[in-house]
């Protein structure tokens, strides 16, 4: 599979030889995150993890809050970066939202270490502020990629002049994490197809 490049938000050191060291703590993190929990996760193993020592990593991330904002960037990034899947069409509104679900569907069955990372999250959100905070904040501005996808459709003539935007947008958000919550629960229901054939009913009546 062919993948566009997507691109960590940059808080510090912006230097190619920091952005660089930057994103591999940020990986280090992401992977010892899906294989072992938050329980897991400890300063001294995500520098080794990255190659560094411990007193590298506090130069980029100042505390640990910090290096679990960047996995939720990282997280962000990867949910508005296309993937370049059989199928997948981000050339129209329609075809966007259809691709942002087949894009989960391969996720779950190639990359399941992105929704164990996204899973711990969210679970972990409810004892930790910042983790919380970081959250609302991707979730903001996904709902905002999202609406400006929909009225674009609206505003084109390929989505229902009715549409309720808002409304849409966040049944949308919520069918994607169902999609994510079945996998855990019910996989043998995960027919991708079935899910954008609803779809398409709301956004086209």
């Amino acid at each position: 599979m062919r993948r566009r490049e997507s691109t960590l938000t940059k808080a510090r050191h912006s230097t190619p030889l920091g952005d660089e060291r930057r994103q591999a703590l940020i990986l280090a993190a992401y992977r010892i995150i899906a294989e072992k929990g938050f329980e897991g996760l400890r300063i001294q193993d995500v520098a080794a993890n990255a190659g560094m020592n411990h007193a590298t990593l506090y130069h980029y991330f100042p505390a640990k809050e910090n290096l679990i904002q960047g996995v939720v960037e990282y997280l962000r990034q990867e949910l508005v970066t296309p993937l370049d899947i059989p199928g997948s069409d981000y050339s129209t509104p329609l075809g966007t939202v259809r691709s942002m679900f087949l894009a989960t569907h391969y996720r779950l069955q190639h990359t399941p270490e992105f929704i164990m990372v996204l899973s711990e999250l969210i679970l972990r959100s409810r004892r930790d502020q910042a983790i919380q905070e970081a959250l609302k904040d991707m979730d903001s501005r996904w709902f905002g990629f999202l609406k400006h996808t929909l009225s674009r459709g609206v505003q084109e003539g390929a989505l229902r002049a009715d549409l309720d935007l808002d409304q849409a947008t966040t049944t949308l958000m919520a069918l994607q994490r169902g999609l994510i919550n079945l996998s855990f629960t019910c996989p043998e229901l995960l027919t991708v197809e079935r899910i954008i054939e609803a779809v398409e009913k709301l956004l086209c009546g």
